[in-house]
């Protein structure tokens, strides 16, 4: 924090004493800074914000009386409106109602404009990379005009290791709008154009500067026309589906050249879902929001309005504009559009420009009906990936000496505790604080009663699973909702030291929806 200015540190210094209850006291006058007389709520703050991993909660998915999936909190925080649509074990569901961690649906048979439930997990393409991908178009399209595609294609091999044939089918559209004698979208042209209920601006400028001027664009259009405008962005292109022409999309981005563009995104992004999502996390690390809150049970426009001005508020807009916007890059964009470098022209054609086809075609395939042999794939692959990148507490069950919050994928090698060396090492769920305290306690002999007996025999157990089944415990143990007892009893049907493969993965699968079984059946009463 070397670099944390006076003024922000005063602002939560009085933020520590104006919240109830207070954390520290501050004198204004004398410019100190003290401990509040009850220390109890610092120390109750401290332990349960140690870990700045955020606790991300699942939207039981439920249509009637049946429950057919789950949703994570970032999807509902982005996604999750009544009205919207999404794909969700291969079928799609439309929102009716969101009701505290449930989420109310309907089979619905046009899958157009649908959400599938793994787009948040998509690798953002950055702004240069995507500016490599228009110059490449712009230098195809030249290479067309001159006749000299084939040379182009020839020099173009040398720089990336694919094939002649590769490179001409992924610019073949290129080439089809070329003869079309329509200007090709790239890393110095914009293009608007309108098609059936869309507005298609093409922009090569990657994912994080196409969600901010989305956010933006589509902000603007509906304070013009009072009506709620829908935008979904890839890397190369924002849609809009709004009764807008393109000339008024176009204006709007002559319109935003004159703006302050964090300004303009700061009022966009405020009300919506992503933001609400950094507020909360950003609340409950500050102690502003009760760490059981969810999505559901908070209403955005009084949050904002509650933390406005506050240093909470404004964490949660340096989070997104960090993690989830590009500010800096759509500034240097706009500014160039305002300078001419980046010229923007409107596309009049019959019917859909053939680069624009790629994108709704794009809309339309992650919108699909996945096939159930296609969908299980899918459901391995992406399970995975998430259960390696979970993080568990690894212990010392012997010396407590051996303390370390990791990753799924580097337990693998942690057969052995460093400090002792005995094949003692337990794993748990539980918060890092929590194991944490009960280690300090062990170390000292202490007496363990109730929830702390409790974890110390857990992490024994586990310890003496890991010696038996190896890594496969550690991914039983990552899956959402698994206990210990099924941990064990679904280890039992693999290999000792398994892969990280088809079996484990599915059993892994299998017994996460065993867990939100159990955990729909408690919620009901049933």
């Amino acid at each position: 924090y070397s670099k944390l200015s006076a003024e922000t540190l005063k602002k939560l210094v009085t933020y520590m004493r104006e919240r109830y209850p207070r954390l520290a006291f501050y004198s204004e006058a004398e410019n100190r800074v003290s401990r509040a007389r009850d220390i109890k709520p610092l120390f109750e703050y401290y332990f349960d914000n140690l870990s700045m991993i955020p606790d991300e909660k699942q939207y039981l998915v439920v249509e009637g009386d049946r429950m057919v999936g789950a949703l994570d909190e970032a999807f509902v925080s982005e996604y999750g409106e009544v009205g919207v649509k999404f794909v969700e074990g291969g079928r799609c569901w439309k929102i009716e109602q969101i009701y505290s961690d449930k989420i109310y649906v309907r089979a619905e048979d046009d899958p157009t404009g649908a959400v599938p439930n793994w787009v948040g997990d998509e690798i953002p393409v950055p702004l240069e990379v995507a500016l490599e991908v228009g110059a490449t178009r712009r230098g195809y399209a030249e290479a067309v005009a001159e006749s000299s595609e084939a040379k182009f294609i020839k020099e173009l091999v040398k720089t990336y290791p694919v094939s002649e044939e590769t490179l001409r089918d992924a610019l073949r559209e290129v080439a089809e709008q070329s003869s079309a004698g329509l200007p090709i979208p790239s890393d110095r042209l914009v293009t608007v154009e309108r098609w059936d209920k869309y507005a298609i601006i093409q922009a090569s400028f990657g994912h994080k500067v196409n969600r901010l001027l989305a956010r933006v664009i589509g902000h603007l259009i509906s304070e013009k026309i009072g009506q709620s405008v829908a935008v979904q962005q890839d890397p190369y292109r924002i849609v809009i589906e709004a009764e807008v022409s393109a000339k008024v999309v176009e204006s709007i981005l002559a319109e935003l050249q004159s703006k302050d563009l964090r300004k303009a995104a700061e009022k966009a992004v405020e009300r919506s879902g992503i933001f609400k999502r950094r507020l909360i996390h950003v609340g409950k690390k500050c102690g502003a929001i009760s760490k059981d809150a969810d999505y559901g049970s908070v209403s955005i426009s009084g949050l904002v309005e509650a933390l406005k001005e506050t240093p909470v508020y404004e964490e949660a807009m340096k989070v997104i504009f960090h993690d989830d916007f590009d500010v800096d890059g759509a500034s240097k964009v706009v500014s160039k559009m305002k300078s001419g470098e980046i010229e923007v022209k409107l596309l009049e054609y019959e019917g859909l420009s053939p680069i624009a086809r790629i994108g709704v075609e794009e809309i339309s395939r992650r919108g699909e009906i996945v096939s159930p042999e296609r969908l299980r794939a899918l459901l391995r692959q992406s399970t995975r990936v998430r259960i390696l990148d979970t993080f568990l507490v690894a212990v010392c069950t012997h010396c407590w000496e051996f303390l370390e919050l990791r990753r799924v994928r580097d337990l693998e090698t942690l057969k052995k505790c460093p400090s002792c060396g005995r094949e003692t090492i337990g794993l748990s769920t539980d918060s890092y604080e929590n194991v944490f305290s009960l280690a300090m306690k062990a170390r000292s002999r202490s007496t363990f009663r109730g929830k702390r007996l409790k974890l110390l025999t857990s992490l024994k157990r586990s310890a003496e699973l890991r010696k038996e089944y190896g890594h496969n415990l550690d991914m039983l143990l990552a899956g959402r909702g698994i206990r210990l007892s099924d941990a064990s009893n679904v280890a039992s049907r693999t290999k000792k030291e398994g892969e990280e493969g088809g079996e484990v993965i599915d059993l892994v699968i299998e017994g996460e929806r065993e867990a939100l079984r159990r955990r729909y059946f408690a919620s009901t009463g049933q």
